[in-house]
Order: C-alpha cells, then structure tokens, then sequence
C-alpha cells in the first residue's frame, strides 16, 4: 500500500494551529510578570473591580468587553498575568486557524493555508498576545463576524447566520469601539452585493451588532 504524503484539511489546521500556539506561547514565556503599558493596568484594575463589586468603575470610559474577559479570568486562576497571555496565545491560534478556514472558503485549500500560516508566524499577530490589550480578542470576533456573513460556493446567506455575524461585530465593537464600522461597511457590502435577501440580511446584521452594543450605550446615556 501506498503511503499517503498529502496533508488532509484536519491535519493542515492542526499544523497551522499547533505551529501559531507554540510561538506566542514561547514568547510570552519569555516576557515579564508585569504590565509594558499603561492602557493594560487600567483594563486590569477595571476588571478587578467588576470582579469585587459587579460593575466597573466610575470614570471608567473604556469599552467594556476586554475587562470583562479579563474578570472572568481572574475569577478561574486569580489576578495573575500569565494565565490572560496564555489564554490569548490560545486564541490567537484559534484565529490563525479561522483565516486558513475563511481563506479556503474565499480561495481554495492553497490559499487558506497561506492565509492560516502567515498569521502564525507574523510578528505581530505573536506580539499582540502578551499585550493585555483587546486587539488580539477584537481580530478573533471580527473574523467569526466575517465567516458568519461569507456565502459558502455562492449559496444565500442564512438569515440566522446574519444576524449572529451582527451580533459577532458588535461584540468586537465592545472590545475596541471602532470596529463599528465594520457593520457599516459589511451591511452595504450585503445590501449590494449578494443575489438574493439583500434587505433582510442587511437589516439583520445592524440587528445584531444593536442588541449587542445596545445594552452599554443604554447604560451609558439613559
């Protein structure tokens, strides 16, 4: 019998998401038990508050998706860095794994491997990991958002698919504001761009985004 030397889809992920984990958590190894910005000790003492009392802070004018991921960290391992970077080094493989898998869809198995192994090796898709910042958690969802709302070999957009990729995108919106745009720009691209559904997919996906970032603006100006 022949041995089979072609990689199949499973293993191909597997390599991409084994080969990204293994970078960003060798670097963030090699980082300190500590803080390098300002803006990531905020998140952190953010989150720590809405651990101890179930809000965040007065005063507190950030988005609130990155310390509440931050909080639900800490409440599992405690308030220590290592646990955060390590979590969004997983993530990070996570999202290598998506672009190979968005990548397929747009271009074929060759270009989905490209797209996959580019981004588990590029610098700074293993810097941002071991930032303590949204960036790496906003990317993730913005890529869910986006294979939610690509048509699979040129077939209608299901309108559940839709609106959950509205949801994605304002979750994102929640850990960095101005992926708004992103349901701009993604509702017109549905709106003239796919065959059939047009306004229905459109209006779902705005839907979406509005119950997910609805709730904070509420809080904020009601």
């Amino acid at each position: 019998m022949l041995l089979r030397t072609e990689l199949t889809p499973r293993r191909t992920l597997l390599g991409i998401f084994l080969l990204a984990l293994f970078l960003r958590v060798g670097f963030v190894m090699t980082q300190q038990d500590g803080f390098y910005f300002p803006d990531s000790l905020e998140y952190s003492r953010a989150a720590s508050h809405l651990l101890r009392t179930g809000e965040l802070p007065t005063g507190y004018s950030r988005a609130p998706a990155y310390p509440a991921f931050l909080a639900a960290l800490y409440a599992v391992f405690g308030e220590a860095i290592l646990p955060v970077r390590l979590t969004e080094s997983f993530l990070g493989a996570l999202l290598a794994v998506l672009l190979a898998a968005l990548g397929k869809r747009i271009g074929g198995p060759v270009v989905g491997t490209l797209a996959g192994s580019i981004w588990a090796v590029y610098p700074m898709g293993i810097f941002i990991v071991g930032l303590v910042y949204p960036t790496n958690i906003a990317a993730l969802l913005l890529a869910c958002g986006v294979w939610f709302i690509l048509p699979v070999q040129d077939e209608p957009v299901p309108a559940q698919r839709a609106f959950a990729s509205g949801i994605v995108f304002g979750l994102a919106a929640l850990a960095i504001p101005v992926a708004l745009l992103t349901v701009v720009f993604v509702a017109g691209w549905v709106f003239f761009g796919m065959p059939k559904s047009r306004a229905l997919c459109a209006s779902l996906v705005v839907l979406g985004a509005t119950a997910a970032v609805g709730p904070w603006t509420a809080r904020n100006y009601l």
